[in-house]
């Protein structure tokens, strides 16, 4: 994500449970790691990110999948409340999580992809699920801001 003139990169060491965050003043220049990297420590259900960084009201947010019992099961959303060169911190929303595999059809099992966009105008959502046979089927909902 981009903020304040600078590239924030965050990527996981799933094994590990772990996510780490980087910065760079530029797209292709050299990342540093972040001073309170890692931001997420040996914890499955928020090291491994669903999406990209998305701003909804005027506030940042994280995607990441649930791994904790069965990878990739659950999307949880967290609240970026600090974001700069020197300070992260996170908090979970309330409702989170906020996809999880609904027992039938496309989605049987899980869920693990919440990528928000805009296109044409409205605010659009990607998500993923898989059914038992782990055909993944993908799908792409939108809603407008007025909603």
């Amino acid at each position: 994500t981009y903020q304040d003139s600078t590239y924030y990169l965050f990527t996981s060491k799933y094994r590990s449970g772990d996510l780490h965050l980087f910065f760079s003043e530029k797209l292709d220049g050299e990342y540093k790691e972040h001073p309170k990297s890692p931001i997420v420590l040996n914890d499955k259900r928020f090291c491994r990110n669903a999406g990209s960084i998305f701003s909804h009201n005027g506030s940042l947010y994280r995607a990441a999948q649930d791994g904790s019992r069965l990878y990739g099961e659950k999307v949880r959303i967290t609240m970026i409340e600090s974001l700069s060169r020197a300070d992260y911190s996170e908090k979970e929303i309330q409702n989170s999580p906020i996809l999880c595999g609904s027992g039938k059809g496309w989605n049987k099992l899980k869920m693990h992809t919440f990528n928000v966009f805009r296109w044409n105008e409205q605010l659009s959502v990607i998500v993923d699920g898989t059914p038992l046979d782990y055909d993944h089927k993908v799908r792409v909902f939108r809603r407008s801001d007025k909603d």
